[in-house]
């Protein structure tokens, strides 16, 4: 049931990608908008940009999609663009675990440690910094 949400929830913003493929590799931010909300998009993804060490720590990608059109971002390849069938209609950023579950949403501009602290306090992160330790 969690993987038809998540197909649900990601089927207009990752057309032609295949969201199977972050399912317990990845936890994904999504920050999406219209045309009339790109500054904001661009200031959310800024505040992003200059955190890659802490988002490859985290194993957190980045899809930046503004209407139909997205970029993919991640530590390792080149970004990604793409289109998609539907647009959003307002800016908004959305955080998915590793298990694909919705874990955080929000319509305004966030600092990046607030995703940082969350991912931070999930369990799956914990069990990771645990085995870094050892």
């Amino acid at each position: 049931m969690k993987y038809l949400v998540l197909i649900l929830l990601f089927s207009g913003c990752l057309f032609a990608q295949d969201v199977k493929s972050h399912l317990w590799k990845d936890r994904v931010i999504v920050i999406s908008g219209n045309e009339a909300s790109r500054d904001t998009i661009d200031a959310q993804f800024q505040r992003f940009e200059n955190q890659l060490q802490k988002l490859k720590d985290r194993k957190l990608v980045i899809y930046m999609c503004i209407n139909k059109f997205c970029v993919y971002y991640d530590s390792k390849t080149k970004p990604k663009m793409f289109n998609r069938e539907e647009t959003s209609e307002k800016f908004s950023i959305n955080l998915f675990g590793l298990d694909g579950g919705s874990k955080f949403s929000s319509t305004k501009i966030i600092e990046p440690k607030l995703i940082f602290d969350l991912v931070d306090s999930m369990p799956m992160r914990r069990q990771e910094l645990r085995n870094k330790q050892n």
